[in-house]
């Protein structure tokens, strides 16, 4: 007997370890559906396993695999944190891992384990012979809460896979968060198609088909019109963090970057914008003034410059972009990198890593406001982001009144060697085509770019070498209605959809339990 329990422990311990192991496995081939792999489906694979295992897995076994799983992909994607935390001071090496251990497990939960569990118990309480229709609705709900609660990078929800097919078409409309629903709509559909019988079969279909045809009317909408062509210069930088803190190496960087916004290539090119990395001057020592003074005669011609800068204002500090012309603040960078850019306010002595990070020492910047007007140069009106702030969709659609373009400056010195840069410029598509405006990328060690409305990438470079290149985009006028509404009717859609099917499962119960209510039935025989 002792002898058999033994055997049938070890059997079962087997069966969870592999299936903690498969779904590792699995987690880990969500990395390679973005770029700089775009092996896309998959994407498809881990979560058509999961929602298997939110069918037919009891309560325990789908935790473990749904935990698995979120660990896999989200472990896979932020590996980089844990190779930067090996550049932090040794004695506090442990305190950064257990920082990121905990993100991990955060981003493991929401995304995967609390909306399978909810998922499976839905489906039970609801008596819901469809567990993957109630899969759609939850995950992408938490989807949105995870997008909410949780930034920073990997941030990627499902839907970013779909950029680059007609399904793109729904960014305009509910934003990346609408193509999330369609991904988990064709899992679904497929899922239904297989293992559903009857009307539930028919529904799934019935589903994907309106929005098919939904998709192929967007297809011939547009949402904003052709406004001014604008001949654009990006200067991409490769300075390492170490540099940025040299002041020779800084000085000497200003006057390449001079040289780049003056020159006049071989077309006689003359730019109407220009635009710099960010942190393209990391103290002052009278680096303003000379930009300023050496950009004279382009502001005559009415060429205009922006660069990045940590200017100081009455003891605050910015990461900021600034206009060369007169100096003018443009945009102060709302979401600051904690350790990085502040230092957070945590009451555990050990957890003191402010001077311990080997980055530049701005870990006591003052964000800017959260929501910023619109600026203008000339009749240039556009709205900015520094850094992971192109994350933020449903926060840079906000803005005071409508503007032409969107300007992004970012430095990825940090992530240098690691897809983010890819990834970065995947995000910028996705802004591009949800706003509908053209998107001004000026990076340092990331991809400098200019994309589109569309989501098309017109020029780049992603070259570990310091250069420039000129583009001629066209400005847009109109909004979308992502820019008018957001997600969030989306977001109350999916609410009520459930709310629908709680308050019919209560009016069903409360019938069974009133015998005197018979009547009802016979009279509708």
């Amino acid at each position: 007997m002792l002898q058999f329990i033994s055997k049938s422990r070890f059997e079962d311990s087997l069966k969870i370890y592999v299936l903690a192991l498969v779904s590792v496995f699995l987690g880990t081939l969500v990395f390679y559906a973005f770029p700089p792999y775009n092996y896309s489906f998959y994407y498809f694979i881990p979560y058509i396993y999961l929602f298997l295992c939110i069918k037919f897995l009891s309560t325990r076994l789908l935790l473990l695999a749904s935990f698995s799983l979120g660990c896999g992909i989200f472990f896979r994607g932020m590996f980089w944190l844990y190779d930067f935390s090996a550049a932090i001071d040794p004695n506090y090496h442990y305190s950064v891992v257990i920082i990121n251990s905990i993100i991990l497990l955060l981003l493991a939960l929401f995304s995967t384990t609390i909306p399978s569990i909810l998922t499976s118990y839905s489906a039970k309480i609801l008596n819901h012979t469809n567990p993957f229709f109630l899969a759609v609705l939850i995950f992408t709900l938490f989807e949105w809460i995870r997008s909410t609660l949780f930034t920073g990078l990997p941030y990627y929800q499902p839907g970013y896979i779909l950029i680059d097919t007609p399904f793109s078409k729904l960014a305009p409309v509910g934003g990346v968060l609408s193509m999330t629903f369609v991904f988990f709509c064709m899992v679904s559909a497929v899922l239904s198609f297989c293992f559903s019988r009857g009307k539930s079969k028919l529904i799934s279909l019935g589903g994907m088909l309106l929005i098919v045809l939904a998709t192929a009317l967007l297809n011939m909408t547009q949402w904003s019109q052709d406004s001014e062509n604008l001949d654009v210069r990006i200067i991409h930088g490769t300075s390492s963090n170490a540099d940025k803190e040299d002041f020779v190496e800084m000085h000497q960087r200003i006057n390449r970057y001079l040289e780049y916004t003056f020159d006049t290539n071989d077309n006689s090119v003359t730019p109407e914008l220009v635009i710099w990395p960010e942190g393209s001057v990391t103290s002052a020592q009278g680096m303003y003034r000379k930009i300023r003074k050496s950009t004279e005669v382009l502001h005559a011609q009415g060429t205009k410059v922006l660069f990045g800068g940590y200017p100081e204002d009455y003891q605050n500090k910015y990461n900021a972009l600034l206009s060369a012309e007169n100096l003018k603040i443009e945009y102060r960078k709302y979401h600051l990198i904690p350790f990085g850019e502040y230092t957070p306010d945590i009451p555990i002595p050990f957890l003191n890593l402010g001077q311990h990070l080997p980055e530049i020492d701005n870990s006591s910047l003052t964000k800017g406001p959260k929501y910023q007007p619109v600026s203008t140069l000339g009749k240039l009106k556009f709205r900015a982001g520094i850094c992971f702030e192109l994350i933020f969709g449903d926060e840079l659609r906000v803005t005071a009144s409508d503007y032409d373009v969107f300007i992004h400056i970012s430095d990825l010195g940090w992530f240098n060697g690691t897809p983010v840069a890819f990834h970065m410029l995947q995000m910028a598509r996705m802004r591009a085509i949800e706003l509908s405006k053209p998107v001004l990328r000026a990076t340092n060690f990331g991809i400098s770019s200019v994309i589109d409305h569309r989501g098309q990438v017109l020029g780049q470079i992603n070259e570990q070498v310091e250069q420039y290149f000129d583009v001629n985009v066209t400005s847009q006028k109109g909004l979308t209605p992502y820019v008018r509404f957001g997600s969030i009717p989306l977001v109350w859609g999916l609410l009520v959809i459930y709310l629908i099917l709680v308050v019919r499962r209560i009016a069903l119960l409360n019938y069974k339990s009133k015998p005197y209510l018979g009547w009802l039935e016979k009279k509708y025989e």
